[in-house]
């Protein structure tokens, strides 16, 4: 998740245990910004724990990934229970 936001707070450089901090002090709700990186260059995104969080990645050229959470729900038949997926109803313009 380096590279990102979380909740308008740049955690670019930040390790995963800082990010997850982060994470973990929020209320109900997350905001998170991700940015997409070629694999190659990806291993330069999570600098170590002991090093000094700085990061000489470079971001101006990135765009963001628009992402989408499935709508679930949850299904109970002949005693048993299961989560499915919820297609969205197409609109219709009548």
């Amino acid at each position: 998740m380096e590279g990102t936001s979380r909740n308008g707070v740049n955690v670019e450089g930040a390790t995963h245990k800082q990010v997850v901090d982060l994470i973990r002090a929020g209320e109900k709700e997350l905001i998170l910004t991700v940015l997409s990186v070629p694999p190659h260059e990806a291993d330069n995104l999570d600098p170590s724990d002991d090093s000094l969080g700085q990061s000489f990645y470079d971001y101006t050229e990135k765009q963001a990934v628009p992402i989408s959470v499935p709508t679930y729900k949850h299904v109970e038949q002949n005693g048993e229970k299961f989560v499915v997926s919820v297609s969205p109803t197409p609109s219709s313009n009548t």
